[in-house]
């Protein structure tokens, strides 16, 4: 029946609810403030049936603050249900906040339990160099950079070329010794190279990821890609066997074993597994002209003096000289060197600095270069 009612006769439950909510606030105030005001009507209503002279008068004020009464009743009754309304809202409205709030911290949980099982979160455990690049990063290299070396490269295709970086490294046994910026400019330099074939020598190759990384971001850019590496693949800084950072063995097999994960085959490389000081490492690196010096040897004054003027003379016209950490502090004595025998050569053009690395264009023909590495011997 109530169903019935509240579906077809809605104004007569609300009339009901109205009644039954003034019956009961009626009896909690009887005995307070509106119990005495219905006294007083109903004093008034008796007053006027027995005093006839002033009978209307006194009906007429009873029935005056009968109605000023029920007026107040039903505001009452509107500010009750106004009330009772909100506390509903507001409580379906927490219990539903409750409810996302518990469902996103539900979510987030489950994400970082599943992120916990990935690769992303053991790099960082053991790599000490930046491997990410901001837009603020990519842009300035393209603007500035991509400049300065001649190339058509956007924001974007720098992100790419940075993305296949990290991927070279990921994929190789070992690490790059290096930050993300100092990496992409490497590729930018070898990619700025205006010849057919490009030649890359790189003294000190570590794991030989330096070399795989190029070789992977030139690939169809010339006819052909050689990289020659000088280093006695003995160890880390002749200190251990194993790299100090990733403990894995520095030696000839590790880097052939990441030329082939890299598919690099053996015609596009060639090791000197000797030291750069070596005669024989200088004779056999003679035996071909590079585009691009990489020297990332003995980090000390006298190591990065002997690798410079050895080496250079072996560069092509526009071809570059790159100084890896150069003005890193576990290696102040390649930015003195550079600073004091390097910048201001007339043969050389000063290209510019970022994170780690100097860079320096050949201007001079090879025969110039070679007196003057006759001069200071």
């Amino acid at each position: 029946m109530y169903a019935n009612l509240k579906r077809n006769y809605q104004p007569i439950i609300t009339i009901g609810r109205f009644t039954r909510w003034g019956l009961t606030k009626l009896k909690e105030i009887f005995f307070g403030i509106g119990g005495i005001f219905l006294l007083v009507i109903a004093g008034l209503y008796i007053a006027g049936a027995l005093i006839e002279p002033v009978r209307w008068y006194l009906v007429g004020i009873a029935s005056a603050l009968l109605l000023l009464f029920c007026g107040w009743l039903a505001l009452s009754y509107a500010r009750f249900r106004l009330i009772r309304f909100v506390s509903y809202r507001d409580r379906l409205i927490k219990d539903s906040l409750g409810r996302d709030v518990n469902d996103i911290k539900a979510t987030l949980a489950g994400l970082k339990k599943e992120i916990s099982k990935m690769n992303i979160v053991n790099p960082p455990l053991f790599q000490r160099y930046n491997r990410r690049l901001t837009s603020e990063d990519l842009n300035r290299f393209a603007r500035e950079w991509a400049l300065k070396l001649g190339l058509d490269l956007d924001a974007k295709a720098l992100s790419y070329i940075a993305h296949r970086i990290c991927l070279a490294e990921d994929t190789c046994v070992g690490r790059l010794a290096g930050n993300i910026e100092t990496m992409l400019l490497r590729v930018l330099v070898a990619r700025s190279v205006k010849e057919s074939n490009l030649e890359v020598l790189e003294i000190g190759t570590l794991f030989g990821v330096g070399v795989a990384m190029i070789h992977e971001n030139c690939l169809g850019l010339f006819n052909n890609v050689h990289m020659t590496v000088i280093d006695p693949l003995n160890g880390s800084y002749d200190k251990d066997r194993l790299d100090t950072r990733t403990k894995m063995p520095v030696t000839r097999d590790i880097f052939v074993h990441n030329m082939q994960r890299m598919n690099i085959p053996k015609s596009d490389y060639t090791i000197i597994q000797k030291l750069s000081t070596e005669d024989k490492a200088i004779e056999q690196a003679s035996k071909r002209s590079y585009n691009v010096l990489i020297i990332d040897g003995d980090h000390s004054y006298s190591g990065v003096k002997h690798d410079f003027y050895n080496y250079r003379h072996l560069v092509k016209r526009a071809g570059y000289i790159v100084f890896d950490d150069y003005g890193y502090s576990f290696f102040p004595e390649i930015k003195d060197f550079v600073d004091k025998e390097v910048i201001g050569l007339p043969e050389l053009e000063f290209i510019g600095l970022d994170i780690n690395i100097a860079i320096f264009r050949v201007i001079a023909s090879q025969d110039f270069t070679k007196r003057g590495l006759k001069q200071h011997k």
